[in-house]
């Protein structure tokens, strides 16, 4: 059971493009060997992991539409927060990607 849950709490983190999916992944492999659906799962998401993520980066849309300035916007270090010039006041505004909803 263990190891099951390990491996859907390193798929969450993969998801998320974090590097604590690949320690999650490494543990199953390393502590669990006799639950071997648990292990080929975890051993098929850490190679997905090393061919998604090598570089550390992750891409993903956060924010579309027609006030997105992709010229003097900037991101708050937890990528959470845009600052851009809203053009149609003149105002600098804060975009909250946390409100945005993606589809899944």
């Amino acid at each position: 059971m263990a190891g099951r849950a390990l491996v859907q709490a390193g798929e969450c983190y993969q998801k998320l493009g974090d590097a604590e999916s690949r320690k999650l992944f490494d543990r199953v492999v390393r502590d669990y060997a006799d639950q071997r659906e648990s292990v080929t799962i975890a051993r098929a998401r850490l190679g997905a992991n090393t061919a998604a993520h090598s570089d550390g980066l992750v891409t993903r849309q956060v924010w579309k539409g027609p006030k997105v300035n992709p010229w003097g916007s900037s991101v708050s270090p937890d990528g959470r927060f845009i600052s851009f010039t809203d053009w149609e006041t003149g105002d600098l505004a804060i975009h909250d990607s946390a409100l945005v909803q993606t589809a899944a």
